[in-house]
């Protein structure tokens, strides 16, 4: 039992981190493409905070699908959009047009930020249950670990 919960904390650490690494890919790359494909730079914050914005609020509704179908589904499903996004923002290098950039981009912002309030809050979820009399250290290493992404 041991183990499993030591592998289950893992690999909770590990997906932490990658989140917040897909996060910041973006960073860096979404100026030079809005540049390349002439887009108005006014659309780049909004793009950058859809995934804030969506994360908060798929955070505040993942307690409701959690009593529906449980931690590990609702991780799942949070993971699999983070990889949607992953492909949707990677697409972007091929379009040209402005408008399907903008699209495509706002659609694997927001899409990313579902996957990633999902994942977070279903991971803190699983972990403090796991590990009833040591939540603290829980959050705490997979807080670390989405800072260490």
């Amino acid at each position: 039992m041991k183990k499993t919960r030591e592998s289950t904390l893992i690999i909770l650490c590990i997906l932490s981190s990658l989140k917040e690494s897909l996060f910041i890919f973006a960073a860096p790359f979404f100026p030079e493409q809005f540049e390349m494909r002439h887009v108005p730079e006014l659309y780049f914050a909004p793009m950058f905070i859809s995934y804030s914005v969506t994360l908060l609020m798929s955070s505040v509704y993942t307690a409701n699908l959690m009593q529906k179908w449980g931690r590990a589904p609702i991780l799942r499903i949070g993971s699999t959009l983070q990889a949607m996004s992953c492909v949707l923002i990677i697409a972007l290098v091929w379009t040209e047009k402005p408008f399907s950039f903008l699209m495509l981009g706002f659609l694997g912002r927001i899409i990313e930020g579902i996957g990633a309030g999902l994942m977070q809050t279903s991971a803190l979820a699983e972990a403090t249950a796991q590990y009833k009399n040591e939540e603290h250290k829980v959050v705490t290493w997979i807080e670390f670990s989405e800072e260490l992404g």
